[in-house]
């Protein structure tokens, strides 16, 4: 003991400890691959979009790809299957696990077509994918992110 007692007594029996382990999630690497990253007012290319690759060094499956942020979204131009809140658009990622093949999501950017024109020029729009460790046993981690900027023209 720190304070120099000593124990005295003892007993013997057994007991039952549980112990819940918490996960923890890895952090993520995050890869874009540019499939068409021009939109414009033509009203003939009102799309552009961009392959969302995340993994990381756990590929035991226990992690998941969970969703998306995109940020700095100009007007007029809307993230197909996102919800905006706050200037954020949230996609959902079907809970797709981390394993040697890296998951993947199709990140779509419309024009929206209730706007007459989406500004000119280019854009740097922040993606971030989010990962989390959800598939293992005991409490799920902490989300980890990995962040990316889209140009789009």
């Amino acid at each position: 003991m720190t304070d120099g007692s000593e124990i005295s007594t003892s007993a013997t029996g057994s007991a039952t400890v549980n112990v819940t382990f918490q996960a923890v999630t890895d952090d993520p690497v995050m890869t874009l691959v540019e499939n068409d990253v021009s939109i414009d007012n033509s009203g003939s290319n009102d799309t552009a979009s961009v392959t969302v690759s995340l993994t990381s060094a756990d590929k035991d499956g226990s992690e998941s790809f969970t969703r998306l942020e995109v940020t700095d979204v100009p007007n007029g131009l809307n993230v197909l299957g996102g919800i905006l809140s706050d200037g954020i658009w949230y996609v959902d990622v079907p809970n797709t696990a981390i394993t040697a093949t890296a998951p993947t999501y199709e990140l779509v950017l419309e024009r929206n077509d209730t706007t007459d024109n989406i500004p000119d020029g280019t854009f740097s729009i922040k993606v971030t994918g989010m990962t989390q460790d959800i598939n293992g046993q005991g409490l799920d981690g902490k989300e980890a992110r990995a962040e990316q900027a889209l140009i789009l023209f």
